[in-house]
């Protein structure tokens, strides 16, 4: 069996929940550990949240949100 190079995030639900609630989160200059803290998602299981944003392109390498995640939001700027 090969080792999977994909993120993934052992709480789907709370993967499912952020992606619902992402257009009424503001525009953060940048998605860190304790902005995931800040909107509600303190589990050390839900910090796997941020890979799988930056593999889907919702969020730079850097953690800075991308159009993709202005677009997620309905083009909403703040």
């Amino acid at each position: 069996m090969t080792k999977s190079s994909y993120p993934y995030v052992t709480t789907p639900t709370s993967l499912r929940r952020f992606l619902e609630s992402l257009p009424t989160f503001g525009l953060p200059p940048k998605v860190t550990q304790k902005w995931l803290q800040g909107v509600g998602y303190k589990s050390s299981n839900e910090r796997r949240i941020i890979p799988v944003l930056k593999f889907v392109g919702l969020v730079s390498p850097e953690g800075v949100p991308t159009d993709l995640w202005r677009q997620y939001r309905g083009g909403a700027e703040g």
